[in-house]
């Protein structure tokens, strides 16, 4: 019992000339190196990184609370503020 498919000629292929084929069909573009920088670790303690990030959200709220948002004023009057 034959094994594989007929030659498509009249003989087979050599391995040089099937691996030739292969290279053809499976031609890939040439990657392009993407180069990504990494952050700067940040070296602060985690509760140093809190009491920043707290500052500044508190430094936001005072400066919106500047801000002249007659609508919204009355609604930062009844939430909790952080003091």
């Amino acid at each position: 019992m034959p094994r594989g498919r007929k030659p498509a000629g009249e003989q087979a292929l050599s391995n040089a000339e099937r691996q030739a084929r292969y290279r053809v069909r499976h031609v890939m573009d040439p990657v392009t190196v993407i180069t990504r920088t990494r952050r700067p670790a940040d070296r602060r303690s985690r509760p140093q990184r809190w009491r920043d990030a707290v500052n500044e959200l508190l430094a936001l709220q005072a400066g919106y609370a500047e801000l002249d948002f007659p609508h919204l004023k009355l609604r930062a009057r009844e939430s909790p503020r952080i003091v």
